[in-house]
């Protein structure tokens, strides 16, 4: 490699980048392999240049690697100024950037650009670790890994929420508590590992759902989290007390009593002085 200025030329995705660096005459082999390294990680163009040492030999070398996968991100070096890239053999071309190549049950042959690619229409993500000619079996089944620690959180929530309607029995309405429990009493989510406790809380049977989602992942799904659903129906439910005035939710004769407090304070403040039993009277 010759001292002094090196300049070279990356193209990639039809766009050329020119990478400068100075080689000094003082420089060991290995000191400007670095510069060179240097200069192409710093220009993050998409390409990433690595000193690599043989393993048997203990040479080192360049070595230049694109950061993306697929023929769209082949790239090419050629020397500009001076002999950077033939001296070193980075222009070289070990492995030609190619798209992966498969095929679905027999049909025709898919190209792409990524080694990671979908199936069933974007359900199924696989990533293409090796080449084959033999056909692989891919086997799909439910993440119940993620799933079930959902449901358990939903169950721990709405047990939160019901102990807190329990101690609240007497101030408000019981028709509330009711319409939860009418929710949650079904021997479809029963089926699904949930069940009612005796104070009305729930349980969750962690492998009977497990089995469920094995045995009928699409309408224990559906069951659960879609339209209608279990989690639907307990949101909706929420979202419609949220809406309604506060004491529209007390019971009866909590709701007297608050109109009672607010009659008092009202008589408080148009008259100072005590009202005469007379007073009282016509006013109510």
């Amino acid at each position: 490699m010759g001292a002094g200025l090196n300049e070279f030329n990356i193209t990639i995705g039809g766009r050329t980048t020119k990478i400068s660096v100075f080689i000094r005459a003082d420089d060991t082999n290995e000191q400007a392999l670095g510069r060179i390294r240097d200069a192409v990680n710093a220009a993050k163009i998409g390409v990433t240049a690595a000193i690599v040492t043989d393993a048997e030999t203990g040479m080192k070398r360049l070595e230049l690697t694109g950061d993306q996968t697929g023929t769209d991100h082949a790239f090419r070096v050629e020397d500009v100024t001076g002999n950077a890239m033939s001296a070193t053999g980075a222009a070289h071309v070990e492995r030609q950037a190619v798209n992966a190549s498969y095929s679905v049950n027999g049909g025709p042959a898919v190209e792409s650009q990524s080694n990671t690619i979908e199936l069933e229409k974007g359900r199924v993500t696989a990533t293409l670790l090796a080449v084959t000619d033999e056909p692989v079996t891919v086997e799909v089944r439910p993440d119940g890994g993620r799933i079930i620690p959902l449901v358990r959180d939903l169950v721990e929530s709405y047990n939160a929420m019901y102990r807190r309607l329990r101690e609240a029995e007497g101030l408000l309405s019981p028709s509330i508590r009711r319409s939860f429990d009418r929710i949650v009493d079904s021997t479809a989510y029963e089926r699904l590992g949930i069940t009612r406790n005796a104070d009305g809380t729930l349980r969750l049977d962690e492998r009977q759902l497990e089995r469920s989602l094995n045995g009928s992942f699409e309408l224990t799904a559906k069951t659960l989290g879609g339209r209608l659903g279990l989690a639907d129906r307990l949101d909706a439910a929420a979202e419609r007390y949220n809406e309604v005035p506060a004491s529209s939710l007390l019971d009866r004769q909590a709701r007297q009593l608050q109109q009672l407090a607010f009659y008092q304070s009202s008589l408080q403040m148009f008259w100072p002085l005590q009202p005469s039993g007379l007073i009282f009277d016509l006013f109510f």
